[in-house]
């Protein structure tokens, strides 16, 4: 409702000659374009986002892109397996069904259910940063963008080069990836694979897994043409994976096949972006692989998608479509096509602030029709002190293992409507100097017809839409980058009323009470290089853990030595209850760079 409030701003705005001015904003780094349809280099966003940038990725001790983002700070990060073979993310207390993913601004979220939303196939060799916008994002990018959206960026190489890195791990573990770059003033690509493979900290935790993307960029004086195709194959064990304490030896094995090609072309002041994206996704899952007779599903997804952006200086609009099809043994088999149309107003009053409107239309026959507004503001009050404030709507439309799935004890619902929220957060960004910065956030989500699995009578889980549920929560961050020293610090403080027993639900509140992190990356001489990163969590019902994890490395030419760990502190955790994570992970090895 707010938005019919707007257009009145803005013409008093225009009145008093404050219209249009240029902002005070210095810029510093690439553009984010995760946050509106309208990048602008030199104007802040009135929304908490975050950039985690190539070197921070190369100082972590990470072999894989679903693994690296356990060092987001702010991010709730929860593991079935080691190297983030299987994860959960969620956002500012929400659900892991309630983040959306993008590569390159592109939706890959999987449509059989969101445990397979990091099923990436993007080698972290060929990431160039990663953008997280916290809170809620389905004015821009539609259902599921809840508590937050993450956007992988992939690499446009600059310069020619040959990278890559072996190692060697506990627990028979072998980690090794290659990445092959070509840069030029017209044509850019990059060639990337990754491969890791492990008996596992204990028996029936083994797994193998490989990506391998490709991405060609070709630019024109008038025009950008880009292609990425990208693969990604997962064998593991999943021993108690969906059946703690139970002791299932149960098998798993995924394949996802991303492809996506895009198209951006520059008319006088109107920029026009046309993408078209295909995502494929198969699951096999055998219950116990003695038996597999007992229960195997199969299901394999498919979404291909199209959208096109027209943007001009202060405002954008456009239209997305997709057909989205499963083929399941326990899901059935379901074609639907969704659409949607969205528009997106900026303006810039009296050089200090910035005001962002968007309003988005989905449809999709399952749940119908979903509206999407939302507002923003940036106010900068100096050259370096900005306040900000932001509301808007949300939805996260129900899975097709929450609609449809069946087995001896899980019921889907056909009739569950999509969640919803409104969404309401203020914060301030302060700069005392280039190399620090500190930000502040509150937010406020009341959120309406949670999805969620309920034990009735019968014994049967059922999917049910749950009463309404309103959280809140406070986020606090510090950063600062110098030439030798390079730091993140995060705390998050998380309610929710009312609180329920996690024990009546499947997934109940499992958010974190508290949260908070560091990452540290020093570099005290050319050749040496080290990164760091301690974290405590505490949940709802849960003790708090700490987990260290590090990273050191030594350059001899135009090759290096590295050695790192997770959990140094041999923690005893459970990202999920009932399931055993990892103690001390050891390892090591080479990595090598050269520029023919």
């Amino acid at each position: 409702m707010f938005l019919v409030f707007i257009p009145l701003l803005l013409r008093l705005a225009d009145l008093g000659g404050l219209a249009d001015r240029k902002p005070i904003r210095i810029p510093d780094g690439p553009t984010v374009v995760v946050v509106s349809r309208i990048p602008d280099p030199d104007a802040a966003p009135g929304r908490a986002v975050t950039v985690i940038g190539k070197d921070e990725i190369r100082s972590a001790p990470a072999r894989t892109l679903s693994e690296f983002l356990k060092y987001g700070l702010g991010l709730d990060y929860q593991e079935r397996g080691a190297l983030g073979i299987q994860a959960d993310v969620s956002l500012r207390a929400s659900t892991f069904q309630q983040v959306l993913f993008l590569v390159d601004g592109v939706r890959v979220n999987d449509l059989q259910t969101a445990h397979h939303n990091l099923d990436l196939p993007i080698p972290l060799e060929s990431v160039e940063r990663i953008e997280i916008l916290s809170g809620n994002g389905s004015s821009l990018y539609g259902p599921d963008a809840f508590g937050g959206v993450l956007n992988i960026v992939t690499a446009e190489p600059e310069r020619t080069r040959i990278n890559g890195r072996l190692g060697v791990y506990d627990h028979q573990t072998r980690s090794g990836a290659l990445g092959l770059s070509f840069g030029g003033p017209r044509l850019r690509n990059t060639l990337a694979l990754e491969a890791n493979d492990s008996r596992g900290f204990i028996e029936g935790r083994d797994f193998g897994l490989l990506n391998v993307s490709d991405r060609l960029a070709v630019r024109t004086p008038n025009a950008e043409f880009s292609l990425l195709a990208a693969y990604g194959r997962k064998d593991f064990g999943a021993l108690d994976f969906y059946t703690p304490g139970m002791n299932f030896p149960s098998r798993e094995a995924t394949r996802t096949l991303f492809l996506s090609a895009s198209c951006k072309r520059i008319f006088g002041g109107s920029t026009l972006t046309q993408r078209v994206s295909f995502r494929s996704h198969r699951d096999r899952f055998v219950l116990d692989g003695d038996r597999p007779w007992l229960y195997t599903n199969d299901t394999t997804n498919i979404v291909i998608g199209t959208d096109a952006v027209l943007r001009f200086k202060d405002w954008a609009v456009g239209a997305e479509a997709a057909r989205e099809s499963v083929r399941s043994l326990q899901l059935g088999n379901h074609r639907h096509i969704r659409a949607a149309l969205f528009a997106e107003y900026k303006r810039v009053l009296a050089g200090r602030i910035l005001l962002n409107a968007g309003l988005r239309q989905d449809y999709h026959p399952v749940y119908g029709w979903a509206t999407s507004p939302s507002l923003s503001v940036g106010c900068w009050l100096a050259p370096r002190l900005k306040l900000r404030a932001a509301g808007g709507h949300s939805f996260r439309a129900p899975s097709y293992t929450e609609l449809y799935y069946r087995d001896p004890a899980n019921q889907g619902n056909p009739d569950l409507r999509p969640e919803t929220a409104w969404a309401y957060e203020c914060g301030v960004d302060w700069s005392p100097s280039r190399p620090l910065e500190a930000t502040l956030s509150f937010f406020q989500r009341d959120e309406k017809d949670l999805i969620d699995w309920i034990r009735r009578p019968d014994r049967k889980w059922h999917a049910d839409n749950l009463k309404k549920i309103r959280v809140r929560g406070m986020e606090a961050g510090l950063s600062g980058d110098w030439d030798a020293v390079r730091v993140r610090l995060k705390t998050c403080l998380f309610m929710a009323d009312p609180e329920e027993s996690s024990s009546q639900f499947k997934y109940g509140f499992r958010f974190p009470r508290v949260q908070a992190g560091c990452t540290l990356a020093l570099r005290p001489a050319p050749a040496y290089e080290a990164g760091l990163h301690l974290s405590y969590t505490k949940r709802i019902g849960a003790v708090g853990t700490i987990l260290l994890d590090a990273k050191i490395a030594r350059t001899l030419g135009g090759f290096g030595l590295f050695l790192e760990g997770t959990n140094l502190l041999n923690a005893s955790y459970e990202d999920v209850p009932g399931l055993a994570m990892p103690g001390r992970w050891l390892g090591g090895g080479i990595r090598f760079e050269f520029e023919p």
